[in-house]
Order: structure tokens, then sequence, then C-alpha cells
């Protein structure tokens, strides 16, 4: 089965489970996944971009309601014969002298503009739902307000939350979107390497993360993020890199970093000494792969994520760090970077082939220090596969 087909496939069985007569994407992964590649390029830039795209199983048909602007690359992506629904019509656009049916279409929906989003959203769904029916929005990127006006426009249809049906969707993974998941998940770990490659003492955290992005854009992905915490510093779990403080001999580094590869997220966890690790340091850090290890030897189809989170923990303390504490040890990955499920305790998620997720065991001190391991893999019918490739040894600088 081809990926547009299964990712279809996956939106009607969730629509059918939720009683939706149409889901309707606002998140860029959502709009992404209902369409298989369509890219609105103003949520990279404007955080108040409106997009959405609802899908009508019954009829297998897209409507988009989206701003002008967005329209020649929607018709560009979908065909001129795309049903579109947008508001404001501030933008212009000018004609050229020759006659083109893709630039008349353009230009014809130039007068098509209704007062407001709300009101493009009214018409959208009036245009091919009778009331009664049920309206699945994903409220991921739509702000309150709009919510609020848009169902109130839709007086007399049922409007529900699409956010857990899309999670739902994309919770089994086609094998083109394993393989995009692997290709982010290495092209990630091949630039953290080829970034502390470069490394001299003295640099600072913030070079290795611009060294880092560097080394993203000669493999062609976009940078997502990439926290760089060293010495005390590491303790910090989410946190921007210094600029200032030299990173220098005896210095621990914690790496939490990812990327985006063509639509395909990446979040991977790394550890690295500037020389000689102490005592402590290589305790811990057994410790906390020994966890790591443990929960990929249960791994296999149908074990859930709460065991897969009690075998970390388990092993954590036993091998050397017998107070280590986590609220997860791991999550879904994919066109978001916590996709479902999430390894945390009492999930009683089973883990089914195809799905790709992360296990890490990190750990915080504050006063003293962080370290991090994680890593990414795809679930088979013989048990976990690694993903990503690099050494999951202390990295010595």
């Amino acid at each position: 089965m081809e990926l547009k087909e299964y990712r279809i496939e996956r939106l009607k069985a969730a629509a059918a489970a939720a009683g939706a007569d149409m889901i309707v994407a606002t998140l860029p992964a959502n709009l992404n996944y209902i369409t298989t590649g369509y890219v609105c390029i103003n949520q990279d830039v404007l955080t108040r971009a409106e997009c959405a795209i609802g899908y009508i199983p019954a009829q297998d048909k897209y409507v988009y309601i989206v701003g002008y602007a967005d329209l020649p690359t929607v018709l560009e992506f979908a065909g001129n014969d795309a049903e579109v629904y947008f508001a404001g019509g501030g933008f212009f656009f000018e004609k050229g002298a020759e006659n083109d049916e893709f630039v008349d279409k353009i230009m014809a929906y130039k007068e098509k503009a209704y007062p407001t989003t709300a009101d493009a959203w009214n018409a959208a769904v009036r245009s091919n739902l009778p009331e009664g029916s049920t309206i699945a929005i994903d409220e991921s990127r739509i702000f309150a307000s709009q919510l609020k006006a848009v169902e109130a426009k839709l007086s007399g249809y049922q409007v529900i939350n699409a956010t857990d049906l899309f999670m739902e969707a994309r919770l089994i993974k086609h094998p083109e979107e394993v393989a995009g998941v692997e290709a982010s998940a290495r092209c990630a770990a091949d630039s953290l390497m080829a970034a502390l490659a470069q490394f001299e003492p003295g640099m600072t955290e913030y070079r290795i993360g611009e060294l880092y992005s560097i080394e993203l854009a000669k493999r062609g992905a976009k940078p997502y993020f990439c926290t760089v915490t060293s010495q005390l510093r590491a303790a910090f779990s989410d946190t921007t890199n210094d600029r200032v403080r030299p990173i220098v001999k005896g210095d621990m580094i914690r790496f939490d970093f990812g990327c985006i590869l063509n639509g395909y997220c990446s979040d991977l966890g790394r550890f690295a000494v500037v020389g000689e690790p102490t005592d402590k340091m290589r305790q811990y850090y057994t410790a906390i792969c020994a966890g790591l290890d443990a929960a990929v030897a249960i791994a296999k189809p149908g074990v859930t994520a709460g065991e897969l989170f009690d075998a970390a923990m388990d092993a954590v303390r036993k091998n050397g760090l017998p107070h280590y504490r986590r609220h997860h040890t791991g999550h879904g990955i994919g066109l978001e970077c916590y996709d479902n499920p999430t390894i945390a305790h009492g999930n009683p998620m089973p883990i089914v082939e195809n799905m790709t997720f992360n296990l890490e065991t990190p750990y915080y001190e504050l006063g003293w220090g962080g370290m991090m391991i994680e890593d990414t893999f795809a679930m088979t019918a013989n048990g976990a596969r690694m993903l990503d490739h690099t050494t999951r040894d202390m990295i010595l600088l």
C-alpha cells in the first residue's frame, strides 16, 4: 500500500471510531499527514498563520481553508479543481498578459473572500455536510478565540476535538515513515559527531550548537533543537546554550538534540567528557545505560509502554543509581517529536510492530551536573531495532 493510501485508511478508521464526518487539520504535522505532503510555509514564520485542511471520508474529498497568498501553492499541490475557502483578501497578485487556467483560477478566487476566517470555515462545512454532522477539529494550531468563533458559526453541527484522532492515526507507521524517522535520526547523530570532531577546549556550548546546525545544513536537514549543557549547567534539562563560559578539561557535556529531515523529527541524547571522567560519572553513566538496555531487551510486540518504563527504572536503580526518578523514559516519534505512546509507569498501551519510539534515561543533579542517553527505535516482529547508529558509549573529547 502506498503511503498516501495508508494514511487515508488510518484517518478513516480513526474518524469512524470517533464518529466524525469531517476531520480538520491545523497543526503542520497533521496538515502533512492528512494530505501526504502539503506544507504551509507561513506557519514556520508567523505564529498566528492560519491554515486548515478538512477531509470528508465518505466523499474522499478535501477542502482547504487558507489565506489567499497560499492559493498558488494549494493549486500547485492539489490541482486547479481544489476547493478553497479563504477570508480577507488583502493580499494581491497581478495577472500577466498571457491567458492561463492556473492564473485565471487564482485571480477569480479574489472575489470569493469571506469576511472572517470563521465565515470561511462555516462555508466549507455547510457546502459539504448537512447540519447534525460531526466535525472533528484539530485544536493544536488554532487560537482559542478563533475556535470559539468557528464553533459559534457552526451551530447545528457537533464539533469535537480531533487532536487524539490524529495521534491515533499517526501511531503506527508505514514503512516509508519508519524510513523517514530513521533517516532523520541518523542525520542528527552524524551531524553531532561531525560537530564534535571540530571541538577544541575553550569552545562554548553555543559554538558547539552552531557547528551542529552547520552540519545539519550540509545534510539537507532543518535545525530543530540542540541543547548543549556543560558542567553544572548539564543539570538544566531544557535551557539555552551558554555563550560565555568556555568548556575546559574535566567538564561533562550533556547533549539533547534533533532535526527535521523531509518532515520527520528526531530526538537523541548523548554524553561527553573533556578528558577523563570521574568515578561518579562512570558509575552513573553505566547505570543509565543499563536502564536503556533493559528496556530494549524486553521490547517486543505486545509489551506495554508501562512495562518498558518499569524495566528501565529498575535497571538504573540496581546498577549504581538507587535514588533514580523519572516521569517517563521515552515517547513515540514521527512527524512530531512527541507522538504516542508516552513510556510511563502504568501506561497500558502495547507497543506494536511499526511503531517508532524513543527510549531515554537522563539524569539531572543540580549542583553537580547531568547526563543523558536517548535512542530511537522501530518495533519489528523480532523486537526493537535501533534507528540511529552512532556510539552509545561515553564520548571522550
